[in-house]
């Protein structure tokens, strides 16, 4: 049987752990009990713009495109339900519904988390269709990254966005989206490429030069293909955040970037796919970044007035320095907007305080807002 057709609705019910659920997936997905029956099917043209006109369906169907052909016919039968439903709405525009968009997008490289599903739900509350896509992109991994070894579980991954109301998910291969390459020509530049100057060279381009033009040049290519009304991205990656909202107002892109809160585990580490590197010594002193952000924020940002961007920086190294395992690869404060380091935090302005760590093997990053609105 192929995987499309093996997790259906009594592979969602809970709370007890179902047939055919890894534990994993089941400790991930929680025990909230999915509202109604879902099943997962290959893309066929007709039932997805069905299942959205109905609005509220007995039974939801998260349908699967591999294909760019696939996900722009099923963008054509989205396209035609919004068409329909505002002239049944009086050509009212945008529609007189609950939904402030018509397509949400949610990217994702998979092995997802409920930081991940926390931007499902933000987008089935605000859409009127909702298309996720998992494709672990080979672009933004330079040759001594983790691309071959990034966790890849399609199964479970799909079982969460059924559970979640997702509509459609784009699940290509790489050949797919590269016509036939491995992808990787990003790095001599052979091809088409999207490059953000300036802001993708800061921070997290510092520290991985490759990065953000594997991200804005796969993200541009999502969009061109899903073409979404809204994309959802969560904060945890801000300065992807920000660049991408940069390439989509140069280019012209009619879309809106949503940014939501990051999902944290109950000692504050952020959730990230990369947190499954880490061993059960290495899991427990991960938050160490967050603590000293959280230090730096509310007992000297916040309790003293601290303005002084080296001095909150400071607070954010000790804390760390008490964990001497960790490597610090950069503490930042920096304008919102530009990405660069300022010496003074303005009260108006605000800022971003982020940073990237090493624990063990494991890279992770970072970040809080200090009066700054995303």
């Amino acid at each position: 049987m192929h995987f499309l057709q093996s997790v259906t609705a009594a592979a969602l019910r809970f709370p007890a752990r179902p047939v055919g659920v890894s534990a994993m997936l089941y400790r991930r997905m929680g025990s909230t009990a999915a509202s109604t029956a879902a099943s997962i099917e290959p893309y066929s043209p007709g039932r997805l713009a069905k299942q959205v006109a109905a609005r509220h369906p007995t039974k939801h169907t998260l349908f699967v495109a591999k294909t760019v052909a696939e996900m722009r016919q099923a963008r054509h039968e989205l396209r035609q339900v919004q068409f329909q439903q505002q002239q049944q709405e009086g050509g009212s525009s945008p529609p007189a519904t609950s939904h402030t968009t018509e397509v949400g997008f949610v990217p994702t490289m998979g092995c997802l988390h409920q930081g991940h599903l926390s931007l499902m739900r933000q987008a089935k509350k605000d859409s009127r269709a909702v298309v996720a896509s998992i494709f672990v992109n080979p672009s933004q991994f330079a040759a001594n990254e983790d691309f071959d070894k990034y966790p890849r579980q399609d199964k479970d991954d799909l079982a969460m966005c059924a559970k979640e109301g997702v509509d459609l998910v784009f699940l290509p291969e790489v050949a797919e989206m590269y016509h036939g390459s491995t992808g990787t020509d990003a790095f001599g530049k052979v091809g088409t490429f999207v490059e953000v100057r300036g802001k993708s060279q800061l921070l997290e381009g510092s520290v991985r030069p490759h990065f953000f033009l594997g991200v804005a040049t796969v993200v541009s290519k999502l969009f061109n293909i899903v073409q979404p009304t809204t994309a959802f991205f969560g904060q945890k990656d801000v300065q992807q955040c920000v660049i991408l909202r940069q390439m989509v107002h140069d280019l012209f892109m009619p879309l809106n970037i949503r940014v939501c809160p990051t999902v944290r585990e109950k000692d504050g580490l952020a959730m990230s796919s990369r947190n499954v590197y880490l061993s059960p010594e290495e899991r427990a002193i991960a938050p160490i970044m967050y603590r000293g952000m959280q230090a730096a924020l509310n007992e000297h940002y916040l309790k003293r007035g601290e303005r002084s961007a080296a001095a909150l920086r400071e607070v954010v190294r000790q804390v760390i320095a008490t964990e001497p395992s960790v490597t610090i690869q950069y503490i930042s404060i920096a304008d919102g907007n530009s990405l660069q380091e300022v010496d003074t935090i303005d009260d108006k302005n605000g800022a971003i305080l982020s940073g990237a760590i090493k624990v063990g093997k494991t890279r992770l990053i970072d970040n809080i807002l200090l009066d700054f609105k995303m």
